[in-house]
């Protein structure tokens, strides 16, 4: 599938899901960090009410967790302009909460296996801090970056480490402007 598709599906996705009903999108909240082959009815149902047909099955776990998590969010409450999973992830760790490395490296270090969850779960507990601080990530950009996650190269694992962990040169040449 070319990226160009791929995009509008997801986009398409994203859209659908904000047309859920309250109910539905409780529903999905509700099965946060949970395998798709874990969920209960109400969320497979509303689940793939927003799935659109093209989405091969190997994919579907990795929309079913991008779903849930945006349910996190009041759709009235999503900013139009949203910031790339990895970046929340470092203002969670500018915040004063340096410990949250720990967690980040599990999430690099962790393999997508649509049975056990360990990955979305990760994303789940992630995510609800993005959500404690009022920042917003970009669903769209996170579910491409799941749909590769699984890659030989880890493209994805090292872009998340380098914007996570990677030395920010506005702040770093601020530092040291101040030292001299």
């Amino acid at each position: 599938m070319e990226c160009a598709s791929q995009r509008e599906m997801i986009h398409s996705f994203l859209q659908r899901l904000e047309q859920l009903d309250v109910g539905d999108r409780t529903s999905l909240k509700r099965n946060i960090g949970k395998p798709i082959t874990k969920a209960n009815g109400a969320a497979l149902a509303a689940f793939y009410k927003a799935l659109p047909k093209d989405v091969g099955t190997w994919a579907e776990n990795r929309y079913f967790t991008v779903a849930c998590l945006t349910c996190l969010w009041k759709m009235d409450d999503v900013p139009k302009s949203m910031t790339p999973f990895e970046i929340c992830l470092k203002k969670i760790r500018s915040n004063g909460y340096e410990s949250f490395d720990i967690r980040v490296r599990a999430i690099i270090d962790s393999e997508w296996d649509d049975e056990d969850g360990y990955t979305a779960g990760k994303l789940a507990r992630a995510t609800k801090q993005m959500r404690q601080r009022n920042l917003v990530p970009d669903f769209a950009v996170l579910l491409e970056d799941l749909l590769f996650w699984n890659q030989n190269n880890r493209t994805v694992q090292r872009k998340w480490a380098k914007s996570y962990f990677g030395i920010d040169f506005d702040n770093d040449h601020k530092n040291t402007i101040m030292e001299v």
